[in-house]
């Protein structure tokens, strides 16, 4: 799990959400965090534009909390 990446996911899940990156934790759920079907679909495309990473439906599927999009970006190769 690298610094770097976990801290780039957090920024970057708090810009989609217009919050403070302070209330960001792993175990925060995105939905409560503000982010809802729009807050998600300009989440993902960040995460394209930034990173290439493509997201398929299965796992936007599992999408929940900021832990499970981390570990899902990571097992996709994530370098930032």
């Amino acid at each position: 799990m690298s610094q770097k990446s976990l801290i780039w996911v957090f920024r970057t899940v708090a810009r989609a959400a217009g919050i403070s990156i302070n209330r960001v934790t792993l175990d925060s759920y995105l939905e409560e965090l503000g982010i809802d079907s729009l807050g998600m679909l300009q989440l993902l495309m960040r995460i394209d534009e930034e990173t290439d990473i493509t997201l398929n439906d299965e796992e936007v599927g599992k999408l929940e909390t900021v832990r499970s999009l981390f570990y899902i970006l990571n097992a996709k190769g994530l370098t930032v």
